[in-house]
């Protein structure tokens, strides 16, 4: 306690919770886990993966619509990715930062196979990100063999060094 190294000075509990409180209103809580319900089959490519079994949507960042995930704030962020392709076929997703390519899970299944891969990404407040289906892979299982997931790890603005 700071009391036994500074004598005279009082530390209430409640004023400790009180600014613990404070911090904790502050800081803002963002999180998602989504999934693909149905399976994918001979979709163009470049279409948008539409990952509708939302389970998790913590601050409403994930738009079920649109298949996009939007930074409410600025911050670091983690995405996670698992693709499983139907059997015997193949199931490739780019995630997508605005309209930056930022990396490709790819799936080639004999007879089922899933791949997985993670960002770590610097997000300004509004910018998004998504999956977009590969050339010729388009045959991604449903049924939550597949999903897409992130979390804000914590705020920081770009004016930071």
């Amino acid at each position: 306690m700071l009391s036994q190294h500074f004598p005279g000075v009082i530390m209430r509990p409640t004023v400790i919770t009180q600014v613990v409180n404070q911090v904790q209103s502050h800081q803002h809580r963002v999180a998602f886990f989504t999934g693909l319900q149905p399976n994918i089959e001979e979709m163009p490519p470049g279409q948008r993966v539409i990952m509708s079994n939302v389970i998790t949507n913590v601050g409403g960042a994930y738009d079920k619509q649109k298949g996009q995930f939007c930074a409410p704030v600025g911050g670091v962020y983690s995405f996670i990715v698992a693709i499983s392709a139907q059997g015997k076929k193949q199931a490739a997703v780019r995630l997508m930062h605005n309209e930056n390519h930022i990396f490709d899970v790819w799936s080639d299944s004999a007879p089922w196979s899933t791949a997985t891969n993670q960002a770590i990404l610097l997000l300004k407040k509004n910018e998004c990100v998504w999956l977009q289906l590969r050339d010729s892979a388009f045959y991604l299982h449903g049924y939550m063999y597949s999903t897409f997931a992130g979390h804000l790890l914590f705020e920081y603005s770009t004016d930071q060094n």
